[in-house]
C-alpha cells in the first residue's frame, strides 16, 4: 500500500471515530463525568502510647514544686467527765424471781446514783439479759438449773472527785458490778484549738528549714489536712460485792490524771 492510501485510511478511521462518540453522546443527556477517587492523603500514625497533639503541652507541664511538712501540737488538759458501767447480777430457780430481784436491785442503784446528784439523763442502760443455766450430768439429759439477769447502766459523772465515793455507794445498796471506768473532756474545743495552732507553727518551722536548706524561698500553703485525737482515758476498775465487815469500807482512791488532745497537719508550701 502507498504511503498516500495510508494516510487516507488513517483519516478515515480517525474520523469514524469522533462521529462515533459524538453520537453516541447525542442520544441522551450529558454523560456524567467521572472522577477517579482521590487516594487518601497518607498520614503519620502517633507512636504507640503517645498522646494526642492537642494534649501534649499540657502533659508536659511540671507539677509546681512544694515543700510538704507534717506538724503536730500535743495540749495537756484535765477531764471534768467519768463513764462508768456499773450493774446487778443475779441468779434463781425461778425466772420470775430472778427477774424481780434484779429489778428490784436496779432500782435501789438509780435511786442512790439520783440521790447523789446524778442527772437521770446521765444514767443509760447499755446491757440486758437473761440466760438460762443447766447441769450436764455424764449420764443422763441436761436439767434446768436456773436463771442468771444481768442490767447493766452507763453513768456519766460530772464531778470526777466523787467517782470513788458513787462506786461504793451503789454496791451497799445493791449493785454487783462496777466497771469500764473512764475520763473525758466534756468540751475538748478551747485545748483542740490550742493544738492546731501549734501544729501549724511546728509545720512553718519545718518547712522554714527545709527551704533554707535546699537554698530557695517558701512560699504559701497550697494544700492543708489535719486529723485530731482525743481519746478517753481509761481506768481498770471491777468491783463486785464485798464480804460483810466490821467497819465501813474505806472509797477506793480515783486519780482522774490529764487527757492529751493531739492535732497533726499535712501541709503543702508552695517554693518561690
Amino acid at each position: 500500500m502507498s504511503i498516500s492510501r495510508v494516510a487516507l485510511f488513517a483519516a478515515v478511521v480517525a474520523a469514524a471515530g469522533t462521529l462515533g462518540i459524538s453520537l453516541l453522546l447525542g442520544r441522551g443527556a450529558a454523560a456524567p463525568v467521572r472522577q477517579a477517587p482521590l487516594a487518601p492523603v497518607a498520614q503519620a500514625a502517633p507512636a504507640a502510647g503517645a498522646a494526642p497533639a492537642a494534649f501534649v503541652a499540657a502533659d508536659q507541664t511540671p507539677p509546681a514544686p512544694t515543700i510538704n511538712v507534717m506538724g503536730e501540737g500535743r495540749v495537756t488538759t484535765q477531764p471534768d467527765l467519768a463513764r462508768m458501767t456499773l450493774g446487778v447480777e443475779v441468779f434463781n430457780r425461778s425466772l420470775a424471781q430472778a427477774e424481780q430481784d434484779a429489778s428490784q436491785r436496779m432500782n435501789a442503784v438509780v435511786n442512790q446514783l439520783a440521790s447523789m446528784g446524778i442527772a437521770k439523763d446521765d444514767i443509760q442502760t447499755v446491757s440486758f439479759s437473761v440466760n438460762p443455766e443447766y447441769d450436764f450430768p455424764q449420764n443422763g439429759a441436761p436439767t434446768l438449773r436456773g436463771f442468771r439477769v444481768n442490767n447493766l447502766v452507763s453513768v456519766k459523772i460530772h464531778d470526777v472527785n466523787r467517782v470513788g465515793d458513787i462506786a461504793d455507794a451503789v454496791i451497799n445498796v445493791g449493785a454487783t458490778t462496777v466497771q469500764g471506768l473512764s475520763f473525758e473532756v466534756s468540751n475538748p474545743q478551747a485545748a483542740a484549738d490550742q493544738a492546731r495552732t501549734q501544729a501549724m507553727q511546728d509545720a512553718r518551722h519545718k518547712a522554714e528549714q527545709l527551704a533554707a536548706a535546699a537554698g530557695v524561698a517558701l512560699g504559701k500553703p497550697m494544700s492543708i489536712s489535719e486529723s485530731v485525737s482525743v481519746p478517753p482515758t481509761p481506768v481498770p476498775l471491777e468491783r463486785g460485792v464485798a464480804a460483810p465487815a466490821a467497819a465501813p469500807a474505806t472509797a477506793p482512791p480515783i486519780q482522774p490524771g490529764t487527757t492529751e488532745i493531739r492535732i497533726t497537719v499535712n501541709v503543702a508550701y508552695s517554693i518561690q
